[in-house]
């Protein structure tokens, strides 16, 4: 999913603005600590916010509204209708 996007469904979940960071900022450092797994602290560093228990709050507020807004929509089966998934991901020879 690119990333505008994500931000986009993201931004309906009621996460908002705040003074330490913005939606954009959240979703990227929450993306940057499961790729990297980078320390906290280096986060603070590199997002320019001010202390570890702020990165924490911001990743969790992500992670929050990924697991709200954007799971539900997007993975699964409960997004995607019985036809749907029959025309998409049922073999013909199943028919048979």
């Amino acid at each position: 999913v690119p990333f505008e996007d994500l931000v986009w469904q993201i931004s309906e979940s009621g996460i908002r603005n705040s003074s330490n960071r913005s939606i954009q900022t959240a979703v990227a450092l929450l993306q940057f600590k499961q790729q990297s797994g980078t320390l906290n602290a280096w986060l603070t560093v590199l997002f320019q916010l001010p202390d570890k228990r702020a990165v924490s709050k911001c990743i969790e507020s992500a992670r929050t509204a990924l697991v709200n807004e954007f799971v539900p929509k997007n993975l699964g089966f409960s997004h995607i209708g019985r036809d749907e998934i029959i025309r998409q991901h049922t073999s013909k020879a199943a028919f048979f």
